[in-house]
């Protein structure tokens, strides 16, 4: 009875942290890049102050959350299988 309790805790956790994770994901999709910090702009190879458009965002400082990317692939394999 005793080992019950620390198991249920912990499956209620973990319950709680990925329920948070899936709101969160529904609310904010986007997150900022980690090339560019959300700046959408990296520093020139050469160039001193010169500037280029991040590759990884696309020069919008923004990428779409992991959690976003699964539901989005799921939803459209979900339309897909319903035409």
């Amino acid at each position: 009875m005793t080992t019950l309790i620390p198991a249920s805790s912990l499956i209620l956790t973990l319950a709680a942290i990925t329920l948070g994770y899936i709101i969160a994901c529904l609310v904010w999709p986007f997150k900022n890049c980690r090339r560019c910090e959300g700046s959408g702009k990296r520093p020139a190879f050469f160039g001193g102050r010169a500037f280029r458009i991040c590759p990884r965002c696309g020069g919008n400082g923004r990428r779409l959350r992991t959690g976003r990317a699964v539901w989005n692939f799921a939803h459209r394999l979900h339309g897909d299988a319903h035409r």
